[in-house]
């Protein structure tokens, strides 16, 4: 059983983990909308590294090192649809991933070294629409949706890549509040992703022509922000995702996602219109998977000049 749940771990890493997109999250504050006809430019640094991982629950192996450096460049505009605040965006993913380990077999130990080559993953489109939008309350909510097609780079033969090779749907629903007028905010969002087929996956130790399928995957995100004056703010943030599970040529990998994470940002105003923030994030609990640590940076640019306020 050991043997058997090792290699199942394998594959949901190098499914879940291997891709991109994972690097890019929803941060604190992203859920109060800006001001119709704003522009952002948004460019995300994410290293990503994990020594262990997961299965059932337990420490599954100590042979094990994932690596992963993510970009990834967003472009947003706010406008209005009636009497609406709406967004929409682009993101882009690139960068690289790389995993060493030992994996067990029946035959025997097998090392294990999958590297992405460094390029593009799968275009994200983003769209957002704040059917509340209640300044003097201090109350916002709105529903989005990422819709990501099967635009980035992957090849058949490799078990690693930085596309996925299949579509994915992501709506969700979003909520933020005022809690205090000493600039206290918190917010809120569920959502849920959905897959289509990969019909080219190949699995960690090298069978090619899988059929890969993979259940719906349910998100929590949850923000406390805290601005300490007008140019900077920390928050600390929680995530929960859970579900997931993959099958491969329609045998189920018992591979299901519980995973819990804390996070820690702190942002700051460097420039007029330019925001850095800097964020960890840490998996305190894992089921199924790697325990990973990310370091990440975000540079924000909004235009045009005037509408920073």
């Amino acid at each position: 059983m050991r043997t058997t749940m090792k290699n199942i771990s394998i594959l949901m890493v190098l499914l879940i983990l291997a891709c991109p997109v994972v690097a890019f999250a929803d941060d604190s504050m992203d859920f109060f909308p800006l001001a119709p006809g704003t522009n952002m430019f948004n460019l995300y640094y994410n290293k990503i590294s994990a020594d262990t991982f997961y299965a059932d629950g337990s420490k599954a192996n100590e042979d094990f090192n994932l690596r992963g450096d993510i970009g990834v460049f967003r472009g947003a505009a706010y406008y209005n649809v009636g009497p609406f605040t709406a967004l929409t965006a682009l993101l882009v993913p690139f960068g690289n991933t790389n995993l060493d380990t030992t994996v067990s077999t029946p035959g025997g130990p097998v090392q294990v070294h999958a590297a992405s080559p460094a390029g593009l993953g799968d275009i994200l489109l983003q769209t957002a629409v704040w059917v509340v939008n209640d300044k003097e309350k201090g109350f916002f909510f709105a529903p989005d949706l990422f819709i990501t097609p099967p635009t980035g780079e992957y090849d058949k033969d490799k078990n690693m890549n930085m596309g996925e090779n299949r579509w994915s749907f992501m709506p969700g629903l979003a909520v933020a509040k005022v809690l205090t007028s000493k600039g206290t905010f918190a917010q809120a969002k569920i959502s849920t992703k959905f897959y289509t087929k990969n019909d080219e996956y190949t699995t960690a130790t090298g069978v090619t022509g899988c059929g890969l399928e993979q259940e719906p995957l349910y998100q929590f995100q949850g923000f406390l922000t805290q601005f300490l004056n007008q140019k900077t703010y920390i928050s600390l943030n929680y995530f929960y995702n859970y579900g997931g599970e993959t099958k491969v040529d329609g045998v189920k990998q018992d591979d299901k996602i519980k995973t819990h994470s804390v996070q820690f940002g702190i942002s700051r105003n460097i420039a007029e219109n330019v925001d850095l923030l800097i964020k960890y994030t840490k998996d305190v609990s894992v089921d199924n998977g790697p325990m990973t640590d990310v370091f990440g940076i975000r540079l924000t640019y909004l235009f045009p000049p005037d509408v920073k306020n």
